[in-house]
């Protein structure tokens, strides 16, 4: 089989069935990158405007209730077992310094503090708890916080080897209580 190809000549005129293939051809590429492209943003469009306006009704109808409301009431924190009583601090206090639950530890540091806040129903007693022991002993004590008369909610923790004993560590814990007023 023998094929002639003839050499094409870029710079000729198209004939009018080879331009209307062409114009046939951009006008489908064009329609199909329309219906593609510029459409679906078109509907996203409308459906994100149709979401802002029920948000931004949902918003309105919320300040107006906000706004309908009266002053909020102080909260009753006799019920709430993170809140304990000033007895029940005093409790507290001394059951973190008992001779039986350092067994093994000794009680470097213990600091206690107010934190006010204006808005709160309850005082906030900050402290922070410096202890140096074995670990198992450390661990122990920490057990014994578990089951303290009020809960102690640590903020941080920390511990490190005691520098003259490799079997030491010492341990930092900063939390806090909340008694009621």
């Amino acid at each position: 089989m023998n094929l002639n190809l003839t050499q094409l000549d870029l710079k000729q005129k198209l004939n009018q069935r080879e331009t209307v293939i062409f114009l046939a051809t951009l006008l489908v590429a064009f329609l199909g990158f329309y219906k593609s492209c510029v459409v679906p943003n078109q509907q996203a469009l409308s459906d994100t405007k149709e979401q802002t306006q029920t948000f931004e009704t949902e918003r309105n109808r919320l300040i107006k209730q906000v706004a309908a409301q009266k002053e909020p009431k102080p909260q009753d924190t006799s019920h709430n077992p993170w809140v304990g009583t000033p007895d029940a601090l005093n409790e507290t206090m001394d059951s973190l310094g008992r001779p039986l639950q350092l067994k093994g530890i000794s009680l470097v540091d213990l600091q206690l503090s107010d934190i006010q806040k204006k808005e709160d129903p309850f005082n906030q007693k900050g402290i922070v708890l410096t202890l140096s022991g074995n670990f198992q002993a450390i661990g122990q004590y920490i057990e014994h916080l578990e089951n303290l008369p009020i809960p102690l909610l640590i903020e941080s923790f920390s511990i490190a080897p005691d520098g003259n004993q490799l079997s030491t560590v010492v341990v930092k814990i900063q939390g806090g209580f909340y008694v009621s007023k």
